[in-house]
């Protein structure tokens, strides 16, 4: 489905990748970070009837988590071995 490196920008690659119903133009899209993902739905191929073009290989939908309305935080901490800490 995808015979090029994904990472020539000139061409479409064959998989749809979608983050809230929204067609993600590039595949170099998800080098951001996603915060709070409720679900990954994969979708094989092809998918063109529901996801339009450059879905040939399937679709790859991200949703995000709903907005709650509660303030709410999360943190990790962690040490290692030499000295190494992390937070």
């Amino acid at each position: 489905i995808v015979p090029y490196d994904q990472n020539q920008t000139a061409r479409d690659g064959g998989v749809g990748v979608y983050i809230d119903g929204v067609a993600l133009g590039k595949t170099q899209g998800l080098n951001a970070a996603l915060f709070d993902i409720e679900r990954i739905e994969v979708l094989k191929g092809p998918q063109g009837t529901l996801f339009g073009r450059n879905t040939e290989g399937g679709a790859l939908s991200l949703v995000s988590r709903a907005p709650t309305g509660v303030f709410g935080g999360r943190m990790t901490a962690g040490v290692g071995n030499y000295g190494s800490r992390n937070a």
